[in-house]
């Protein structure tokens, strides 16, 4: 990258770093853009806390962050500083002015291109910068008024300085006669894979920035979907009545001493049933972005009882594990004495004995269960929530477009409109 200070850097490529360098000791800054990532903002941030006179004009909406040209953030980060923060809506010009010294930067979005890749910034005359400072930050004094005039007065007043400044301005480099078969390269690129209209690709956007898929999911807690192996040495005409006995006691957990976590996971369906809706064409729930913090909040209270839920659940999951081994040992007992392993022979004219074997090696048989252990299974409970922007491929389908209008997410107008829009496209060659 070139140094901007450089007095031959008339064009250069501007990262991050190139604002720090710029207002590293600078006692008064000026910076116009449509947003600005954290790097830069922390370093304005830093410069404000060292006294410098730090006054920033954005655009602090939607658009800006989900294009890519800087983060919200930045604005609460600017004023806690105490730097000046005004907004110009739909901006999309770049100027940085440090100390008197002016640029500026064509900012484009970090979503495509890299930070500092490419010929990106102008270095300005005196005059230009002393310009569009007072003409971005009008003064709010007299004392202001004053300062404004007599920078215009000293770029005016020395005109030899403006001669100089150009006379040295090197040649932008890379401008070159065109590559031609790059250019053929590059047709038929286009040719093979071609762009969607800029105008159709906007209008559409209106609507995937408004519109998300959301999955919010409730995992651990699958009680009564655990599965338990019984051991290989259980006497034949046991193991089925056994086997279908243990299932039935497994499943104890959907009973009415696990209500906390069936009552929480109803929090959970009135929190997806209130802000989403299911759309079957796509097997997903949508909802419109302006809900989204909503959601988030309450995705966040709920996470937050969830060590209290556990906590709650432990004793109960802890006793339905105890009685379902006591059960199974009670019925293993019964169901050995009923049908006698051939090894109980010698006990079978001896009914106290026989019951007494049986329950021994029922004891055995149920020691060897793998149980589900408590700990683990309270531990896996967890509320997750995951965000899907939507894609050309999703409007470009009419039974998605009818559900849409259906459950009200959009009215007639725009679902004509997206009509429209998937009729345009699929004019244009694909």
């Amino acid at each position: 990258m070139q140094d901007p200070k450089s007095e031959r850097s008339l064009v250069f490529a501007a990262d991050h770093r190139t604002l720090i360098d710029l207002i590293d000791s600078a006692d008064e800054i000026r910076i116009v853009a449509p947003g600005l990532d954290e790097p830069r903002a922390h370093a304005l941030a830093e410069a404000a806390h060292r006294g410098a006179d730090v006054r920033v004009v954005l655009d602090p909406s939607e658009e800006t962050e989900r294009f890519g040209m800087g983060s919200l953030r930045t604005v609460d980060l600017l004023r806690g500083a105490g730097a000046e923060v005004r907004q110009l809506l739909g901006n999309a010009i770049g100027l940085v002015v440090a100390d008197g010294e002016g640029y500026l930067h064509f900012a484009r979005s970090r979503m495509f291109v890299a930070d500092g890749e490419g010929l990106d910034a102008v270095r300005l005359d005196p005059l230009s910068t002393a310009r569009l400072v007072r003409a971005f930050f009008p003064p709010r004094s007299e004392a202001e008024e004053q300062e404004a005039e007599a920078r215009l007065d000293t770029a005016l007043s020395n005109p030899q300085a403006l001669r100089n400044a150009a006379e040295v301005d090197a040649p932008v480099s890379g401008v070159a006669p065109v590559d031609e078969q790059r250019l053929v390269d590059a047709k038929e690129a286009l040719e093979r894979n071609p762009p969607r209209d800029p105008d159709l690709t906007r209008r559409l956007n209106v609507y995937t920035n408004r519109l998300q898929f959301v999955e919010i999911t409730l995992k651990g807690g699958a009680f009564g979907e655990r599965t338990v192996s019984l051991p290989t040495d259980i006497p034949l005409g046991v193991s089925e009545q056994l086997g279908d006995l243990l299932r039935t006691r497994m499943r104890v957990f959907d009973s009415d001493v696990l209500e906390s976590f069936r009552a929480f996971k109803r929090e959970v369906d009135a929190l997806r049933e209130k802000w989403t809706t299911y759309l079957a064409s796509r097997k997903k729930r949508v909802f419109a972005t302006k809900d989204k913090q909503a959601i988030l909040d309450e995705v966040e209270r709920l996470r937050k009882q969830i060590p209290s839920l556990v906590s709650e659940m432990a004793s109960d999951v802890m006793h339905s594990i105890d009685e379902a081994e006591r059960v199974l040992v009670k019925e293993a007992t019964r169901l050995l004495q009923d049908n006698p392993p051939a090894d109980f022979g010698l006990f079978r004219d001896r009914p106290d004995d026989l019951a007494k074997m049986a329950e021994r090696r029922a004891r055995h048989i149920v020691s060897k269960i793998s149980f589900p252990d408590p700990a683990e299974v309270l531990e896996r409970i967890e509320l997750a929530v995951h965000f899907y922007d939507m894609t050309w491929e999703d409007f470009d389908d009419e039974e998605f477009i009818r559900e849409l209008y259906e459950a009200e997410i959009i009215d007639r107008t725009s679902a004509d409109e997206l009509r429209h829009l998937r009729s345009a496209f699929e004019a244009k060659p694909s």
